[in-house]
């Protein structure tokens, strides 16, 4: 009796301690499991992102990639702007513009002035900077506008714009075909602060678009001298006069390579494409839980916690690339997206871009490029920067209003000459030459920046 029931303890010692290890092999296996998903979330959101393959959310696709980088950038480089070709990046600290190499971040250049400069942008197309200097004295400021094209670090002076009680220059809009430039003032004392939006014709004159209100985004399209703007309130305007063409609460949020403008609904379900001051397309969004919006006067897109679509494109719900909870939008010029890993880290990526999208770029640049070499320039920088210029193709704005109207003459008597009489071809190209030659001689009194 006494060895059945020390049998019995010895089993049930033996049974508590296979469930002890159980139990434990149990905590092992569910230990080894969080830790494999950790990992691999570690892995998929930011491991991945500086890899080869951009994985994208389920149904969207796998992204091909060839590159990433990782750009180490100092702590004071706050609020960067990147060049068009992907080749600069430049930031403002102390009141001086520092460019650096985006491949090897190098420095290459610092841009100070006697004044401090309280505000640049690098354009969207050509690697030419726009900024402005401020003085002031008692209640007015004096702020001036000046040009520093990268390749040749070449200065231009241009002109200045009187304001009373300056606060800020919120935003700067400038189309590099029509050579107009729209700067957004933010003015007032204290608490009660305002917007004044200031047209600047280069060389030429300085008006005033609209103040008295607080002005939150402004565009400008780059082929037509038209500016939009939204004030606080979400009220859109035209001008000097109301845009009001949606049947709901709308906010701008780009422009494209077509001078498309592009607004999205108050409950971020619908997209509006608008031409011409005319609604000419919608897009219904699949997913509402916006991050925020980004235009590059190229292309429009919208940034969701996870992903990025440009809606500008003809695919415009399908994702261009990922992000992850561990870094933040910054750009994308090009096929080059830009994401903020912490303050000393940009991580730049690959994404998918439309051949459309593709061929839309290289026309416009390749329209600039041709109209930088045919037209005629004057500027007052030195013999040895008019040189420099023969060879550069990249920092000039032409002047083209003059020659829009001229070109389009041309073409309407061409036009009724070959239907009068179509033997007359070869005057019509006499013709055609003649008043092109005529076009370059008007534009040599025309205003250009480099």
């Amino acid at each position: 009796m006494r060895k059945r029931n020390k049998n019995n303890v010895e089993d049930k010692g033996i049974s508590y301690s296979k469930k002890i290890l159980k139990t434990f092999l149990v905590y092992i296996i569910v230990g080894s499991l969080i830790t494999l998903i950790g990992l691999t979330t570690v892995e998929r959101y930011i491991i991945s992102i500086t890899s080869a393959d951009d994985i994208l959310p389920v149904n969207i696709g796998k992204l091909q990639t060839e590159k990433s980088k990782i750009i180490n950038v100092p702590s004071e480089a706050k609020d960067i702007q990147y060049s068009f070709d992907n080749t600069y990046y430049a930031y403002l600290h102390d009141s001086k513009i520092y460019i650096n190499n985006i491949d090897n971040g190098e420095q290459f250049d610092v841009i100070q002035e006697s004044n401090p400069i309280c505000y640049f942008d690098l354009l969207y197309d050509k690697n030419l900077i726009i900024y402005f200097t401020k003085i002031t004295n008692g209640s007015t400021t004096k702020l001036h506008l000046n040009t520093y094209e990268i390749r040749n670090k070449r200065k231009t002076d241009f002109i200045d714009i009187n304001v009373q009680n300056f606060s800020a220059i919120k935003s700067v809009e400038m189309s590099p075909v029509i050579n107009m430039i729209y700067v957004n003032v933010e003015q007032g004392k204290n608490d009660y602060k305002t917007n004044t939006i200031y047209k600047i014709n280069l060389f030429n004159s300085v008006s005033t678009v609209k103040s008295g209100l607080s002005i939150n985004k402004m565009l400008m399209l780059q082929q037509t001298d038209r500016v939009y703007y939204e004030d606080s309130k979400s009220n859109i305007y035209y001008s000097n006069t109301s845009f009001n063409i949606f049947s709901e609460k709308v906010k701008m949020i780009g422009i494209d390579a077509n001078d498309i403008l592009y607004f999205l609904s108050n409950d971020n379900k619908t997209v509006y494409k608008v031409k011409n001051n005319k609604i000419q397309e919608k897009i219904s969004l699949n997913n509402t839980d916006i991050v925020n919006t980004y235009s590059n006067n190229y292309c429009v897109y919208i940034i969701y916690d996870s992903y990025v679509i440009n809606v500008s494109s003809v695919n415009p719900q399908t994702a261009i690339g990922k992000i992850s909870k561990y870094v933040t939008f910054e750009a994308i010029k090009d096929d080059k997206m830009y994401l903020r890993a912490d303050d000393t880290t940009i991580i730049q990526v690959e994404i998918l871009v439309d051949k459309v999208v593709i061929d839309a770029m290289s026309d416009l640049v390749q329209e600039t490029e041709e109209e930088e070499t045919q037209v005629p320039v004057k500027n007052n920088t030195t013999d040895k920067n008019d040189k420099e210029d023969k060879d550069d193709d990249n920092g000039k704005i032409t002047n083209n209003d003059e020659n829009i109207d001229n070109d389009n003459d041309t073409n309407t008597d061409n036009k009724n000459n070959n239907t009068d009489n179509d033997n007359k071809d070869d005057n019509n190209k006499d013709d055609d030459k003649d008043d092109k030659d005529d076009g370059n001689d008007e534009d040599d009194d025309n205003v250009h920046i480099y």
